[in-house]
């Protein structure tokens, strides 16, 4: 008797360049309940990300404030951690100032 085996991993790619990186999004959202603190994560989708907080908590009011599609997300979410105040995913300081951290450590990476 044969037997199969199925596989349940995603295939690799062979069909991309030898240094090729998945893009996703760095996000930052804000909720209305912890004023001067947002949220900054990493997502494939991030509306899909928003709309689980949104239903998932009850702290309802979690607003999309900045979204930018990188290959150094991880890099970037590592920067921002190490540049502002946080508790776990949630930073502490000027909205405007998060933004373009993010924006400049990009910018800087490319």
């Amino acid at each position: 008797m044969n037997q199969i085996h199925a596989r349940t991993d995603v295939p690799k790619r062979t069909d991309l360049e030898k240094d090729y990186r998945e893009k996703k999004f760095v996000y930052v959202i804000s909720n209305p309940a912890f004023p001067n603190m947002f949220k900054v994560g990493i997502a494939k989708d991030w509306k899909a990300h928003l709309k689980s907080y949104q239903i998932g908590d009850l702290l309802r009011g979690y607003k999309k404030e900045f979204v930018l599609e990188t290959p150094q997300f991880r890099e970037t979410e590592k920067h921002i951690h190490e540049q502002f105040d946080n508790l776990l995913e949630w930073y502490q300081g000027d909205l405007l100032d998060i933004i373009q951290a993010i924006k400049d450590f990009n910018k800087e990476s490319k």
